[in-house]
């Protein structure tokens, strides 16, 4: 079971290095697709498997040569068979972070990001390249803008202290909770005048429903650190907990809801002190935390295929892919070859493919909106 976890990840890190190398060592040149017309997948599609990921022995890919594509053409992986479609451009466009999903709830809107100026914007995807003018629809000047999970036209977002949910049809804005205002959370702010917004340090993320959140209070004094943690109920409006940041466990990269909406994740670098400290587990109280890996690194959330809530994360300790179960019985790897025996869950091949399928389509969209249209 943990061989053929170690297999399917082996075979996405190898992906993603060939692109990254492919694109940066060729200029002008991208040598790893072939032009296909075809935007369908055969029904015979199959993932190429690596035959022995440790063995230091497998088949080697060796570079060819090939043009930069256009945009809009549609083009095949030489060696793993996958699709990728040029959807952009003009260079300096990318969605956010690839842990949020740019696309909308039926794909007819994307959320690109302009890093250049700050601006994100929505466009439309029926023409390509996306960034047409004929396809944009509004400028977006909220912080951390996801889309709603069901609705295609909604937008939630922050703006100080506000959560706010956007109609990119029509720009009508609705503030779902002013937390300025908030019994709770009002004397924090009186008290320590330089705390200025609310904040999921742009990697977090609510339950998928939107109805529980976690996010940080931050301040711009000690070097503009995070200094309360909260959790919220948005459907009886209720601060379920709050968590005083000291400075010794200030070194917090994230914080976010699980999927469903269970549990608190804080990402917490390995040299943080005490409550957090690595990859952090917590009660929506924000009163008992737990440590579910040694440090945190990319990462994304999300459901195995029997809906436990899970967490997918490189381990810097074994340089896996980790699917690690969100619950206080697991064991995090602190050590370098320390075993997985007893610690983190082994899960069915079937479900590393799902998260496979999904880290694979996110990265060649990044690679696509954002690398090959910076050579251009």
């Amino acid at each position: 079971m943990e061989e053929n976890i170690k297999k399917l990840f082996f075979i996405r890190n190898i992906t993603i290095l060939c692109l990254i190398l492919l694109i940066s060592g060729c200029g002008s040149k991208a040598s790893f697709i072939e032009e296909k017309e075809d935007k369908n997948y055969a029904n015979d599609f199959k993932f190429v498997e690596v035959a022995d990921p440790s063995s230091g022995k497998n088949k080697k890919y060796t570079l060819i040569s090939k043009n930069v594509p256009a945009a809009g053409r549609t083009f095949k992986d030489k060696y793993f068979k996958t699709l990728i479609t040029r959807v952009t451009k003009r260079s300096g466009i990318r969605h956010e972070y690839s842990r949020h999903d740019p696309f909308n709830s039926d794909h007819s809107l994307i959320m690109l990001h302009f890093p250049l100026t700050g601006e994100t914007r929505v466009y439309r995807t029926k023409l390509i390249p996306y960034e047409k003018k004929e396809n944009l629809v509004i400028g977006l000047e909220l912080e951390e803008p996801r889309w709603d999970s069901e609705n295609p036209y909604l937008v939630w977002g922050f703006s100080g202290f506000k959560i706010i949910r956007l109609n990119v049809n029509n720009g009508k804005e609705e503030v779902i909770k002013d937390f300025s205002k908030d019994k709770k959370i009002k004397p924090l702010l009186e008290n320590e005048p330089d705390l200025f917004q609310i904040s999921m340090q742009d990697e977090g993320e609510s339950s998928k429903d939107k109805n529980y959140w976690a996010f940080a209070i931050q301040g711009s004094n000690d070097d503009y650190r995070l200094r309360y943690l909260i959790s919220w109920d948005r459907k009886n409006d209720k601060i379920l907990g709050v968590y005083k940041v000291p400075k010794s466990q200030a070194a917090i990269d994230w914080v976010g809801m699980s999927t469903k909406g269970n549990w608190v994740l804080i990402g917490v670098d390995a040299e943080n002190g005490k409550n957090l400290t690595g990859l952090t587990l917590a009660n929506k109280e924000l009163t008992k935390f737990h440590r579910l890996d040694y440090t945190v690194a990319h990462s994304d959330i999300g459901l195995d295929i029997e809906g436990n809530e899970v967490i997918v994360m490189q381990n810097t300790k074994t340089d896996y892919i980790d699917m690690i179960p969100l619950e206080w019985q697991t064991k995090p790897i602190l050590n370098e070859g320390q075993s997985y025996k007893g610690g983190l869950k082994e899960f069915p091949w079937f479900v590393c493919t799902i998260i496979l399928i999904h880290h694979m389509v996110l990265t060649a969209v990044y690679i696509f909106l954002v690398t090959i249209p910076a050579m251009l």
